[in-house]
Parts: C-alpha cells; sequence; structure tokens
C-alpha cells in the first residue's frame, strides 16, 4: 500500500500485516482503506468489462437460433430476461455508493449466472 510502512530490511510494519488464511489486513481500518481505494481505482474497468460482456452475451444469442433451435425460446429467456438485465443492473449499481458493499457478491453473481446459463 504505502512504501513509507516498510522498514529498511523491506518487511511490512505492524500496521500492514496481513491475516494469511484470510488474505486481509490485521488492521480493519487500513482494509477499510485499500478495499475503498482499490474499487476506486476498479470501477471504470468494471463497468467497461460488464458492459463489453452484456453486450457480448446478447450478440451471441444470435447464434441460439441456428445451434439451439429446439430450446431457442427458453435459451432466449435466460439470457434476454434474466442475465442480461443483470449485468445492466450491475453497471448501474457502479454509480450509487451502495456499490462498495455489495460489489464482489453482484461481480459473482454476474458471472456465475452468465455460466449456470450457458451450461444449462
Amino acid at each position: 500500500m504505502c512504501p513509507a510502512s516498510e522498514d529498511m530490511s523491506g518487511t511490512a510494519g505492524p500496521e500492514l500485516r496481513l491475516l494469511p488464511i484470510w488474505l486481509r489486513f490485521a488492521n480493519p481500518s487500513v482494509e477499510r482503506e485499500f478495499r475503498d481505494e482499490y474499487l476506486t481505482r476498479a470501477l471504470s474497468a468494471i463497468r467497461l468489462f460488464l458492459t463489453a460482456a452484456c453486450l457480448l452475451y446478447a450478440i451471441f444469442g444470435v447464434l441460439d437460433h441456428y445451434v439451439i433451435t429446439d430450446i431457442e425460446t427458453i435459451a432466449w429467456t435466460i439470457r434476454y430476461a434474466v442475465v442480461c438485465p443483470l449485468f445492466v443492473v450491475t453497471v448501474l449499481l457502479t454509480y450509487t455508493r451502495y456499490f462498495g458493499r455489495v460489489a464482489q457478491f453482484m461481480l459473482c453473481l454476474n458471472m456465475a449466472a452468465a455460466g449456470v446459463a450457458w451450461s444449462s
């Protein structure tokens, strides 16, 4: 995080000690500051990648007509009524202060929904 908090040996000071199993900072205020700063820096990439994923997922729906004609209606319902709206809602949530509290859950939900819908 901050190079000034390292001692001469190159190891982090006690305020930057990590909890090895959980991969979190031992100091809750340092952990909170890290998460907030990391999310702030990553927001533009998150928005770009979610938007691209939504567009690609929607465009590939055209192939459903040719590849899975027998369940095309079900596939389109899942694709355009569940997964794509979830991507859009998540992108819109990134513009709110609330997103910081639900970011990891929403990003995980998006990837799981896209994967489960594709595999079913």
